[in-house]
């Protein structure tokens, strides 16, 4: 363990080196089941946004406020405060550069418009290889020292949110992909096993699931590509991969390639799995296609209704639907979502953004979410929807129990209850607290590998003669600054 007055910082190849070398998907899989049954578990208090610290105030077992936002002309400052006792305290900021686009990939309609008008789990680490260049958005975590409250560390942060939010849709999917679930089917087993998931008598049960074949992913961020790469190296069934972008650009084709090598290296060779990107507009012959002359337009009409029809094929062949876009209008028409298919929404942290209709949030029995506070207040999919925050939404954590020796025990319940409807959905906006796991896991490990650069004496100053003041605090103790760089939004400097 570093030394008080010391700084650790972990670089981006520094944290991919951690986790490529030291963490396995078993262990970032069993960690996050932890911290989701903590955060759910009755008897877990939970600190809101505008709980504040005062004198004598318990210590909750975990603290999860809201983000806060600072919006400058070049992007928005997102602050993410969180406390879990067992594993400390860290914020993480990230920075959402401002878009031209509000929707990286349009539906069907909203193009249309466009156009006229202008790794193995068990072992060492996930070996996950090369990744996007540039990687995500712009993130620093800070960890805090559990005694004193001195930082301790600076993590590049930027694909470990991509990571931590994975982790949490891997471990949906896997609950709800689960072949068989038992349903209550006799009054005696009811009052035993209770399933009260607020949908008509005669509604379909998912009760029984066959193995995802098909995924598709809208976007070619990198929330998208660890996602592509946790659920092809947990779910072997999975032939077809199709990515969906606006444009086709050379960073979705990067990812088409990148997916294929992870493919060939993670799977063996009876695993095979096809990566296809479809897009919307080819971005590098947007102004020679302008440029073309009156006669081509009819037949440009005929290849657009070509290509609408091979993207709404794609969807409606989907096991597994992945959205990880900034889209404020729905990406895709419900009736193209199959029964029995499984969406994971990640994209929409405000009320305004939407990646699916509301039809389809609506054809869910329940829909699965990291908090019902956070997601209730922040997802646009499910305030636009309408949903009741107790009768329409159930925590991931409320899925299963977890101890120690067992692990992980789906509850048949609770699943049954998110399986009964049409379609299974689960929900994140993100948490603070998923921040603070992932942080200290890569910290610890970074400690024991001597991984990282060590700043001595940071929070250390040279002693002194000093004249004697009657002072009863010293305020500016360990006070610290992160300064931003107002471009950019990356981290360009640490002050004490």
């Amino acid at each position: 363990m570093d030394s008080p007055p010391s700084l650790r910082v972990l670089t981006s190849n520094d944290v991919k080196r951690v986790v490529d070398e030291h963490l396995s998907l078993d262990r970032l899989l069993d960690e996050t089941a932890r911290l989701f049954y903590k955060l759910s578990h009755p008897g877990t208090t939970i600190a809101t946004a505008t709980n504040s610290t005062t004198s004598g105030a318990t210590t909750a077992t975990i603290q999860c406020p809201g983000r806060t936002s600072i919006y400058t002309d070049s992007y928005t400052l997102l602050t993410m405060a969180g406390d879990v006792n067992e594993l400390g305290t860290s914020v993480k900021m990230v920075s959402v550069p401002k878009s031209s686009s509000s929707s990286p990939l349009l539906s069907s309609k909203a193009a249309a418009s466009d156009k006229r008008g202008g790794r193995a789990g068990g072992g060492g680490g996930l070996g996950l290889g090369p990744r996007l260049r540039p990687r995500g958005l712009p993130a620093t975590t800070v960890v805090f020292d559990e005694k004193d409250g001195r930082a301790k560390a600076v993590v590049n942060a930027r694909e470990l949110t991509a990571l931590r939010t994975a982790m949490g849709s891997l471990l949906a999917t896997e609950l709800v992909m689960m072949e068989e679930v038992k349903i209550p089917t006799s009054i005696e087993e009811e009052e035993v096993v209770v399933v009260d998931n607020g949908v008509p008598d005669d509604a379909p049960l998912n009760t029984k699931r066959k193995p995802p074949v098909t995924l598709v992913l809208f976007g070619c961020g990198l929330q998208i590509e660890y996602h592509a790469r946790m659920l092809l190296l947990r779910f072997r069934s999975i032939r077809r991969c199709i990515l969906l972008n606006r444009t086709r650009n050379q960073r979705a084709k990067r990812l088409q390639k990148r997916l294929w090598s992870f493919v060939r290296n993670a799977r063996a060779p009876n695993e095979p799995a096809t990566i296809r990107l479809y897009t919307r507009i080819n971005e590098e012959e947007d102004e020679e296609e302008e440029q073309k002359e009156e006669e081509q337009k009819q037949k440009e009409e005929v290849e657009q209704q070509r290509e609408e029809s091979a993207f709404e094929r794609y969807v409606r062949q989907a096991d597994i639907l992945c959205f990880a876009t900034s889209a404020t209008e729905p990406l895709l028409e419900d009736s193209w979502v199959k029964p029995g298919a499984h969406l994971i929404l990640v994209g929409s942290y405000t009320p305004q953004m939407q990646e699916v209709p509301s039809e389809t949030i609506q054809r869910a029995s329940k829909v699965i979410v990291d908090s019902r506070a956070h997601a209730i207040a922040e997802a646009g999919e499910l305030i636009m929807a309408k949903l009741d925050e107790n009768r329409d939404l159930i925590e991931l954590g409320e899925l299963f129990s977890y101890d120690n020796e067992a692990k992980i025990q789906p509850l048949p319940s609770a699943l049954a209850s998110a399986r009964a409807g049409q379609v299974t959905i689960f929900k994140s906006v993100g948490l603070a607290v998923q921040d603070v796991m992932i942080a200290r896991l890569v910290y610890d490990h970074a400690v024991d590998a001597s991984i990282g650069t060590l700043i001595d004496r940071y929070d250390e100053e040279d002693e002194e003669e000093e004249e004697d003041v009657d002072v009863d605090v010293d305020v500016d103790a360990h006070a610290h600054a992160h300064v931003v760089d107002s471009d950019s939004g990356d981290a360009t400097a640490i002050t004490h």
